[in-house]
């Protein structure tokens, strides 16, 4: 099965994402994942790093590895995005390949939904404003996250980008929340 990102995009909800983010910090904090520490390579040919993250949740069943490249010169040479990313998931009794996803969305929403779980439980149940830092993808998927959780009314970003990502990030979260 290979999934691209627009259908990953149509099948997962931050929602879900907060809580399959909960269950495996309680599946880490109780021993039943094996995630070694991730593997990286310096690669000053491409201005980067090639990043790979292995991780079997024997709580879930779930048994896969995360490639992720980092290449400075992808926008301007390539026409790429800097970080590029994969997952392959596989069966972890049998170590056949099951699925291989797009995961730069994946981990957009992986990162986001942290701060949804850590304001499940850290903020107050009436909170209203958020604080994010930054316009970029994660910021979109950290203030969706809150949003999800509280009953958020007002946000205040702050970025050191341009101004126009900035106006852009502010007319497409105002409508999207």
């Amino acid at each position: 099965l290979l999934l691209d990102r627009a259908t990953i995009e149509g099948l997962l909800s931050m929602k879900e994402t907060i809580d399959l983010t909960e269950q495996a910090f309680k599946e880490l904090a109780g021993q039943t994942v094996d995630m070694p520490q991730r593997m990286v390579m310096a690669d000053a040919e491409r201005a980067g790093n090639k990043l790979f993250m292995p991780a079997h949740m024997k709580g879930i069943g779930a048994l896969g590895i995360k490639v992720v490249t980092v290449f400075h010169n992808n926008p301007t040479q390539h026409g790429l995005p800097t970080i590029l990313a994969n997952i392959t998931l596989l069966d972890q009794g049998t170590g056949e390949t099951l699925c291989i996803m797009e995961g730069g969305y994946i981990t957009a929403m992986r990162t986001g939904a942290v701060s949804g779980v850590a304001t499940r439980y850290m903020a107050r149940q009436a909170a209203s404003v958020v604080g994010v830092v930054g316009t970029g993808a994660q910021a979109r998927t950290q203030l969706s996250a809150m949003c999800a959780v509280r009953p958020i009314e007002r946000a205040v970003c702050v970025s050191t980008g341009n101004l126009e990502r900035q106006r852009a990030f502010v007319d497409e979260m105002s409508q999207e929340m």
